[in-house]
């Protein structure tokens, strides 16, 4: 499991990486815009979704979980702290190539407070063995 410090309004894009058909799990911390003190997730809904441009609209997205559908789960809400699960059923739709998605994890605090933790590429390297 991947373990990632996650900055409000994320600055610097973060590149990931998984394999296409395998379960990938990411431990995630959410600090400030300082980089140390955790966010308080207490009545926070939380987003990760990747896609094939950013243009497109999030219902398309090639993958996408979240606090309210399931995949992101809160460990710690006062220690902002999540684990963000993407698991085969996600990635084995994808073409087994070496795809490069646009992805993003935001929190939503309110219909008008909203943040990006995270951003950047996700790479999804194909599978040798598929199942």
């Amino acid at each position: 499991m991947a373990q990632i410090i996650a900055r409000r309004n994320a600055p610097i894009p973060t590149p990931l990486s998984i394999i296409r058909g395998d379960t990938s799990i990411f431990s995630i911390t959410l600090v400030g815009t300082d980089g140390e003190t955790p966010v308080n997730l207490t009545g926070s809904q939380v987003y990760f979704s990747a896609k094939w441009a950013l243009s497109d609209p999030t219902s398309d997205a090639a993958l996408a979980v979240s606090t309210v559908s399931g995949g992101i789960t809160v460990v710690s809400a006062p220690a902002g702290t999540i684990t963000v699960s993407i698991s085969p059923l996600l990635t084995n739709p994808l073409p087994n190539d070496r795809i490069e998605l646009f992805y993003d994890l935001r929190q939503s605090v309110s219909a008008t407070e909203a943040y990006t933790a995270l951003r950047g590429t996700l790479l999804i390297a194909p599978s040798v063995t598929t199942l």
